[in-house]
């Protein structure tokens, strides 16, 4: 893993980068078998599948927490990712009824005005006919599927919808996978966000443990997977890196994020910690899931290790609480 550095804003980070992945259409080469633990290997197989069944634009909703997240975008702007998500209730509402499983609701001209808040000014001149159900991913209850069309045709229609429900064991396998890796690297995420000093001075204080103080920055990563995958699916697959990061460190660790890209470690140890080793192992771990291109991009700094409880807070930015 490469030694380098760079520091941009979450609106450069993501607004301004290019994805190749984006500008052809989410084409992508087919991945062997030996690939199919790669993180990115669901996202490709949809994409490729939509592509070659006439299916130009879809997107799968998941509900986590008290909204619902765009998690696959295929086919619309980057932009209806980043504003899409909405609260639990809204697709009851603007449909004005109870939405029944697996059952398509069609939206046209009439009644399409709720549902284009969800997308970028570019996609709502494009859509025409939106259709929208709810459907049960494994354990993922009240998820929403959509698709639409630039145009009203009813033959159109009819095959976009066919080709979603006829192939929907097929779509729903690989849907499972990302929604089992977007929840898990999401719950992971909010696990061990420090708020409170009072956490740290426990670990430092009461248990006496050691602090190793780590920064790694995902910057030029994040590049490097937007080469071969879409913006909306690179953001996951960050955030699956830091899960498995996570995992890799388990319990006793706090971090805070600084930007989109940059996180600040605290890894804490009654141990003797060799972070050459620590890197060694995790490496071997993380090439399961990732190429080693993507890898190669990854940043980690080493800023030594402390006991020191305002040493360690200034570190992650958190000012100490004068009693």
């Amino acid at each position: 893993m490469g030694l380098l550095s760079r520091s941009d804003s979450i609106q450069q980070r993501l607004g301004n980068l290019e994805s190749t992945a984006d500008n052809t259409c989410c084409t992508f080469s087919n991945l062997q078998s030996n690939e199919k633990k790669l993180f990115e290997y669901p996202f490709k197989q949809l994409h490729n599948f939509f592509n070659s069944s006439g299916v130009a634009q879809f997107g799968f909703y998941l509900p986590f927490g008290k909204n619902y997240n765009l998690i696959f975008n295929h086919g619309y702007s980057f932009d209806t990712t980043l504003q899409s998500n909405c609260a639990f209730d809204f697709w009851h509402n603007a449909c004005n009824c109870q939405l029944e499983e697996n059952t398509w609701y069609t939206q046209d001209s009439q009644n399409i005005e709720s549902f284009l808040q969800l997308f970028s000014a570019e996609d709502r001149e494009n859509i025409k006919i939106l259709h929208i159900k709810t459907v049960n991913i494994g354990d993922f209850k009240n998820c929403i599927v959509i698709a639409s069309q630039q145009e009203k045709n009813e033959a159109l229609t009819d095959h976009i919808l066919d080709q979603i429900d006829d192939n929907f064991d097929y779509i729903s396998e690989h849907l499972l996978n990302i929604s089992k890796y977007y929840s898990d690297s999401k719950l992971s995420l909010e696990k061990n966000t420090v708020f409170y000093e009072d956490d740290i001075l426990e670990k430092c204080i009461n248990r006496n443990l050691t602090c190793l103080m780590l920064k790694f920055n995902l910057s030029i990563f994040y590049d490097e997977l937007c080469i071969h995958n879409t913006k909306t699916d690179s953001m996951i697959l960050q955030n699956c890196f830091l899960k498995i990061f996570n995992d890799f460190v388990c319990e006793n660790y706090f971090y805070t994020q600084q930007d989109f890209s940059h996180f600040n470690y605290l890894i804490f140890s009654n141990k003797k910690f060799n972070f050459s080793t620590f890197l060694k192992k995790f490496s071997a771990e993380i090439e399961k899931y990732f190429n080693q291109n993507e890898l190669d991009k990854i940043t980690f700094e080493l800023n030594g290790f402390s006991k020191d409880c305002d040493e360690i807070m200034n570190f992650i930015n958190i000012t100490r609480r004068q009693f």
